[in-house]
């Protein structure tokens, strides 16, 4: 008799420099029977809202030529955020207001929808650590640019990055403070968001 053992190793995502690990990843997101003890949080809220709300962290998503007025800014920060991203060259900056968090990002210009989509998503991801590193509950992504796409595509990043597995963790106090993205676009209906 001849024996033969096959040995595969798991990997948790295709590794491919246009497509990231949570993109493709077959999470255990759903959350089980009421009542179950989960080994995985996935509890993160995704929510459509028809009005920016007042004092609470906001990430705009806009355009490096985008205005940034408003949301609770003042006439210095707006100028800030312009000068910091014309002169700096930056895409990413955040404002703290003594409690309040105003993370502003730049859909970075890439060759197309897909590529720009994908590297809202990474933002967004990124983004979610910070978010989560202030404690935040909620986060409200505007979209200021007028791309229903890419606030979508940023919703996505910051609750995907948001998930985390337990089951092996000691310490289960490490869930995420995020619990609810909510997004404010004029070019996304209540449909377009996943629930």
């Amino acid at each position: 008799y001849v024996y033969v053992f096959f040995f595969f190793q798991a990997e948790d995502g295709i590794r491919d420099y246009d497509v990231t690990g949570v993109q493709t990843c077959a999470l255990p997101i759903w959350q089980g029977k009421s009542g179950s003890k989960s080994n995985h949080i996935m509890n993160t809220k995704i929510s459509r809202i028809t009005s920016v709300p007042v004092g609470e962290s906001l990430i705009l998503l806009g355009n490096k030529n985008s205005g940034w007025g408003g949301y609770g800014l003042t006439g210095k920060e707006v100028e800030y955020i312009k000068k910091s991203l014309r002169k700096e060259k930056t895409e990413s900056l955040m404002i703290d207001q003594l409690g309040r968090k105003i993370w502003v990002q730049v859909i970075p210009d890439k060759k197309t929808v897909d590529l720009k989509h994908e590297a809202v998503r990474r933002a967004g991801a990124g983004l979610a650590a910070e978010v989560n590193q202030s404690k935040a509950t909620k986060v409200t992504v505007v979209d200021v640019a007028s791309n229903g796409g890419a606030t979508l595509a940023m919703a996505e990043g910051l609750v995907l990055a948001n998930y985390k597995f337990v089951k092996y963790y000691t310490d289960t106090k490490t869930a995420p403070a995020l619990k609810h993205v909510k997004v404010f676009s004029k070019k996304l209906s209540a449909s377009d968001i996943p629930q």
